[in-house]
């Protein structure tokens, strides 16, 4: 039984690499490396990940893949869908959902860029949207420090 499982997940994970592979080479240089940082004053969630208050570093490592560090939490990978409104953002920021004392990062917008990050809600966030019912979570935003293209 366990073992379908894991045969199951890695036939799932195989088929999201695969779909995303035809736009990896042209995309790649596009989105290699850092490109912006964030100071969150609050302990935060993202996927299965929980991250103290502290000073993280942002960068794509393809369009799909979201890498997170700071200096005292590893790196995170997190599948990342693109939304663009055509709309360049003023100024960058990173929008997090608040659940009584809990905070998930939902979306990343870069200085100059129409394109936004939209990260999936976790488990746990979902659970929390369970049980919160009919009311909407309160929307935190927090300036990036800095952007470089």
């Amino acid at each position: 039984m366990i073992t379908l499982s894991i045969s199951k997940f890695r036939a799932s994970i195989f088929t999201v690499l695969l779909a995303f592979a035809p736009l990896l080479p042209a995309a790649h240089a596009q989105y290699a490396g850092a490109f912006a940082r964030v100071n969150v004053p609050f302990a935060f969630e993202i996927g299965s990940g929980h991250y103290p208050a502290g000073v993280y570093t942002i960068g794509m490592d393809s369009p799909s893949v979201l890498m997170i560090r700071g200096a005292s939490a590893s790196g995170l990978a997190i599948m990342a869908p693109m939304d663009d409104n055509g709309q360049r953002a003023k100024s960058g920021a990173a929008f997090f959902h608040k659940y009584d004392n809990r905070y998930f990062l939902y979306e990343i917008s870069v200085t100059g860029d129409s394109r936004r990050l939209h990260l999936q809600p976790s488990k746990a966030e979902k659970k929390m949207q369970i049980a919160a019912g009919k009311t909407a979570p309160a929307n935190l935003e927090v300036a990036l420090i800095e952007t470089a293209h």
